[in-house]
């Protein structure tokens, strides 16, 4: 749910998500950041959240489609967070960017991105039981 409300809803009413603590303001990340989240939430409704959802699916009835889906959910799980942390920290001097949180940003998704990784894993090690 708070992918939906951080990711999708920032396509429709970025300031909304910003109120809710779900995206920052311009005022830190300036525009050129509030680019790169609204095209993160269009990536995300449009191709991440269909999916996790098939892949979910499929992975609970064990179709191998729904493994696929899912390692392909994964692999966005785990490229996402480490592109951000990167930009975040690559942005950092940048005239007008006074993003400051990179410390909980680093405790946050370092193990999303470590979760995802173990599940490739997960599902690389227990495909034989999915067919």
């Amino acid at each position: 749910m708070l992918l939906l409300a951080g990711q999708t809803v920032a396509l429709i009413d970025y300031d909304l998500t910003v109120s809710l603590g779900l995206q920052e303001p311009a005022s830190e990340i300036t525009e050129i950041g509030v680019i790169f989240n609204k095209a993160f939430g269009a990536a995300d409704t449009f191709l991440y959240l269909p999916l996790l959802v098939i892949g979910l699916v499929g992975f609970w009835f064990r179709r191998m489609w729904g493994t696929i889906a899912l390692a392909a959910a994964l692999g966005i799980t785990a490229y996402w967070p480490i592109f951000s942390l990167y930009a975040l920290y690559a942005a950092i001097g940048t005239p007008g960017f006074t993003f400051s949180r990179h410390t909980s940003y680093t405790f946050m998704l370092v193990p999303i991105s470590v979760y995802a990784l173990w599940g490739l894993v997960f599902l690389y090690r227990t495909r034989e039981r999915l067919r």
